[in-house]
């Protein structure tokens, strides 16, 4: 207790000293820029953020697979697919498709018709394109010539002139599926002719 009596003179001396120090040392925490002090704030990023800017928006386009496929149908494909991908989610062709006649590196579009034709079929193998048809665009099967009939998939010179036939016997068809009224054509080739013929 004395050695602290000792040194009581000088504790206004040390508490001061003290607050000096205190006072000087915010004033210069208040003198350095704020831009100083922000450059070294750490920056967060959101997880995902960047991917988000770049992800590509996905397009998917529905395509009508008909003809020698093992399952016909309409399926689903990414933007950029072709007919070789059509046919392989159709389950691939069967055993009597005419591979040869089919552009298989062709790209798909949105409401496109793909048709596989059989080795030996008669007529002009189309692929319909989608959105580019009009009722214009359609063969009327009760005013069409043979040629016009022949440009059908599927529908050779026999077949062309049993509808003719067919139209001059019964008279004109009433709605489009009535063709399968005719000879040799069945509801398989109704599938492929459906959306390109009209009866108006």
């Amino acid at each position: 207790m004395a050695d602290w009596h000792k040194y009581k003179p000088y504790l206004p001396y040390l508490i001061g000293g003290t607050a000096l120090i205190f006072f000087l040392g915010y004033h210069f925490m208040q003198a350095i820029p704020e831009e100083a002090i922000m450059e070294f704030e750490p920056t967060y990023v959101e997880q995902g953020e960047e991917d988000v800017e770049e992800e590509s928006v996905q397009v998917d386009v529905y395509v009508d697979v008909k003809g020698a496929v093992k399952q016909p149908g309409v399926y689903m494909f990414p933007e950029g697919a072709r007919i070789q991908d059509a046919i392989s989610k159709a389950g691939g062709m069967v055993s009597e498709a005419d591979e040869d006649r089919v552009n298989l590196a062709q790209r798909l579009q949105d409401e496109m018709v793909v048709y596989i034709p059989v080795k030996g079929e008669e007529g002009i193998l189309e692929v319909s394109q989608g959105g580019q048809s009009s009722a214009s665009d359609l063969i009327n099967i009760n005013t069409a010539t043979q040629q016009e009939l022949e440009t059908l998939p599927g529908i050779g010179p026999s077949k062309a002139q049993a509808i003719l036939s067919y139209v001059q016997e019964h008279g004109p068809f009433s709605q489009v599926d009535d063709i399968t009224n005719v000879p040799g054509i069945g509801a398989k080739s109704f599938e492929t002719l459906e959306t390109l013929i009209r009866v108006k």
